[in-house]
C-alpha cells in the first residue's frame, strides 16, 4: 500500500471514528464533565502522552477501547518507517552522525509501536465506525421511543 493513501485513509477513517465516538459519548452522558473526562481518559491513553510500556498494568486494558490508539500508531508507524534517522552525534562542531537508526525500529523501541500493524489498525478503527454507527442508532431509537411517550 502507498505510504500516501495509507496516511490519507488512516486520517479520513480516524475523523469518522472520531466525530462518531464524540457524538454518542456525547448522548449517552448526560454531563459535560463526564464527557469531557472520558475524552481525556481516550487521549491520554492512546500512546501519544504516555508511552504505551509505560501505562500501570491495571490499566493497559484501557488503552484498546481507544480509537485514537489505532490511528496514532498507524501515523507513527507510516511517517517513520523506511526513514533513517541520526539517534546519536559526537560533540565535535560538526557533528557526525555516531549511530544511524532505522524508523521502523525507532517505532518499536522508543514508542512500543510495530510497523506489521499498520494494515490491522485501519480495520480496528472501522470496526469502531461499525460500533459506533450502532450505538447512535440505539441512542436516536430510544430518543424517539421518549418523545413518543411525550406527546
Amino acid at each position: 500500500i502507498n505510504a500516501e493513501y495509507m496516511g490519507v485513509a488512516t486520517t479520513i477513517v480516524f475523523s469518522s471514528a472520531t466525530l462518531l465516538f464524540n457524538f454518542v459519548l456525547r448522548t449517552y452522558v448526560g454531563t459535560a464533565g463526564a464527557y469531557l473526562s472520558l475524552s481525556v481518559m481516550s487521549l491520554v491513553l492512546c500512546g501519544n502522552l504516555i508511552n504505551l510500556g509505560s501505562i500501570p498494568s491495571s490499566l493497559q486494558f484501557l488503552q484498546y477501547i481507544s480509537p485514537l490508539r489505532y490511528s496514532y500508531e498507524s501515523l507513527v508507524v507510516n511517517e517513520l518507517t523506511g526513514q533513517n534517522f541520526c539517534w546519536k552525534y559526537d560533540s565535535s562542531p560538526g557533528r557526525h552522525c555516531l549511530q544511524l537508526v532505522e524508523g521502523g525500529v525507532l517505532c518499536t523501541s522508543e514508542y512500543g509501536f510495530h510497523p506489521d500493524r499498520l494494515v490491522p489498525n485501519l480495520g480496528y478503527l472501522m470496526v469502531f465506525i461499525g460500533g459506533f454507527v450502532m450505538a447512535a442508532a440505539i441512542a436516536f431509537h430510544f430518543s424517539l421511543k421518549g418523545l413518543d411517550r411525550a406527546e
